[in-house]
């Protein structure tokens, strides 16, 4: 398995993944398919112009060619007056096949997007877990992430 920077040759793999991820969220979260309205199919091409455009990182794990995983993210900066943080990287999205979890994918999805954060200047690592989703709480909790900020919501 190796990990690369995204290339649009691999375009139709990561909207695939993407959809699956999207639909994997709405039936976890309550919100989630009043407040997407974007399909994933209309949205691959703003993505890949941010991707191209460096405002996006996009890696993918590849096994003998075939796309098995990816993380997409990004390196924000930090304006708050006061804030010892200038720059946070934030993992944004991260999917791998279910025939391929458990075997060290996702960990080194993230290895690579925080070493491309590093290199950017961020100090710290943020993502956004579903409370539906105590699978992946676990996973990122197991890579060092803690929990920092918890949002309640509800319908009115």
């Amino acid at each position: 398995m190796r990990i690369i920077p995204f290339e649009t040759t691999y375009t139709k793999e990561l909207q695939t993944m993407m959809q699956l991820l999207r639909d994997y969220i709405v039936s976890l979260d309550f919100w989630e398919d009043d407040m997407i309205t974007i399909d994933v199919s209309k949205n691959i091409k703003s993505i890949i112009q941010s991707f191209e455009n460096k405002k996006l990182l996009i890696y993918l794990a590849l096994e003998n060619q075939k796309v098995i995983g990816f993380v997409l993210g990004k390196v924000k900066n930090e304006s708050d007056e006061g804030s010892k943080i200038k720059k946070i990287g934030s993992i944004g999205q991260l999917y791998v096949f279910p025939e391929y979890q458990k075997m060290g994918v996702g960990r080194h999805l993230i290895k690579s997007i925080e070493q491309e954060c590093k290199k950017q200047g961020a100090t710290h690592m943020v993502v956004g877990v579903f409370a539906g989703n105590p699978q992946a709480l676990g996973f990122y909790e197991k890579y060092g992430f803690e929990k920092r900020l918890i949002t309640l919501g509800k319908k009115i």
